[in-house]
């Protein structure tokens, strides 16, 4: 993660940036949540010595320059000060996929969603399939957008039963519109006039499908 350098086995050695804690929580707190703990939750904040021998500490790392906690007036001569991050972590319990239901999809049949989804319920939880599925789902171009909400039940330590995350499928239809139509007139070197209709049936009765037709009637006209 973010408090450890790219290829080092030990955490340290990363310089301290406003948004360090920021980053770290975000990677932390991802990393449970990818592997089915759905409420898990984490806070940095950051301790470091004084001159005077006294642990200091801090809740943002934005706030380790201000004059009040005295770290740069009183270590001014040193070239680095070092401050160490102090995690705290919040797992809850790990959690399975729970019921999922599908909301928006007036035209669209359930199954050509539930088809892109890349979990069941009863699987090992995991934010990253839900993800990946939301993106699945936009990829048929059934849907201009597509949110998955969690609603975990059970997943707190003082909560009683099994650990089950819920999931909400919600959609707004892209293709709701049931033909489009293209007409008109054209010359061809080989048809020298002719009539064209193309229809087109997107999304064809709610299955993820487009129909396309292409009808032509030309005239003979070359004598």
């Amino acid at each position: 993660g973010p408090l450890r350098r790219r290829g080092q086995d030990t955490p340290g050695g990363v310089p301290v940036t406003p948004s360090l804690d920021r980053e770290a929580r975000r990677s932390i707190v991802g990393l449970y949540h990818e592997n089915e703990h759905p409420v898990a939750d984490a806070e940095l904040t950051w301790g470091y010595v004084s001159p005077g021998g006294d642990r200091v500490i801090v809740d943002d790392a934005r706030n380790l320059a201000e004059p009040r906690y005295g770290m740069c007036m009183g270590r001014r001569d040193e070239p680095a000060i070092i401050v160490d991050p102090i995690i705290n972590v919040y797992e809850g319990r790990r959690g399975t996929f729970g019921d999922i239901l599908y909301r928006g999809n007036f035209k669209t049949r359930t199954w050509v969603l539930a088809h892109e989804l890349e979990f069941d319920s009863g699987d090992p939880y995991s934010e990253r399939l839900v993800d990946r599925s939301a993106g699945a789902i936009e990829a048929t171009g059934v849907a201009k957008n597509v949110t998955i909400t969690p609603y975990p039940t059970g997943c707190h330590w003082a909560e009683e039963g099994p650990c089950r995350v819920h999931q909400v499928v919600a959609i707004e239809e892209a293709k709701d519109v049931a033909m489009t139509i293209d007409y008109g007139i054209g010359i061809a070197t080989l048809n020298p006039f002719y009539i064209f209709a193309n229809p087109v049936f997107p999304n064809l009765f709610g299955t993820g499908w487009d129909l396309s037709i292409e009808t032509r009637w030309g005239f003979d006209l070359s004598p």
